[in-house]
C-alpha cells in the first residue's frame, strides 16, 4: 500500500521529470549528468537525462518502503523510515534541478546543491544520535 507521504515523494520526482519535458526545447541534445572539478564529465541523450534521476529516485524509494528488510537497514521508527524516504527523494529532485540549470547554461556552484544535502544529513544523524539509535 502506498502511503500519503510516498505520494509526496513520487510526485516531487515526477514533477522534476515534467520540468524536463517543459524545458525540452531549451535543453541540449546531449545532457551533462555528472561533474568533476566544475566540469561535466558524463553526458547522455536528452531523453535519458530527463528521466534517469527521477526514475532512480522513485525506484529507490519504492525499494526502501516496500522491499525486503534485507535490502535496507532497520529503522528505529516509522517516522525515521518516512524521513529517510523523503530525504532521498528530495536529494534526487534537487540534483535533477541542478542538472537542468547546468545544461541550460547556469553554472551554479556545487555548494548550492551540497549545502541543503549536508544540512539534511546532519538533521537525520542528529535526530538518530539524540534518540540513541545511531549504531
Amino acid at each position: 500500500m502506498v502511503r500519503r507521504f510516498e505520494w509526496l515523494v513520487y510526485g516531487l520526482l515526477t514533477v522534476t521529470a515534467l520540468v524536463g519535458v517543459a524545458l525540452w526545447g531549451q535543453l541540449p541534445d546531449q545532457m551533462a549528468i555528472h561533474f568533476s572539478g566544475g566540469d561535466a564529465n558524463t553526458v547522455v541523450p536528452k531523453s535519458v537525462g530527463v528521466v534517469l534521476a527521477p526514475a532512480i529516485g522513485i525506484g529507490a524509494v519504492a525499494v526502501m518502503q516496500h522491499g525486503p528488510d534485507s535490502l535496507s537497514r532497520s529503522y528505529d521508527s516509522p517516522a525515521m523510515k518516512r524521513a529517510s524516504a523523503l530525504f532521498s527523494g528530495a536529494v534526487v529532485a534537487l540534483a535533477q534541478l541542478y542538472i537542468y540549470a547546468w545544461n541550460l547554461g547556469y553554472k551554479l556552484p556545487t555548494w548550492l546543491l551540497l549545502t541543503p544535502v549536508f544540512a539534511g544529513v546532519v538533521a537525520i544523524v542528529g535526530y538518530r544520535w539524540r534518540r540513541g539509535s545511531l549504531a
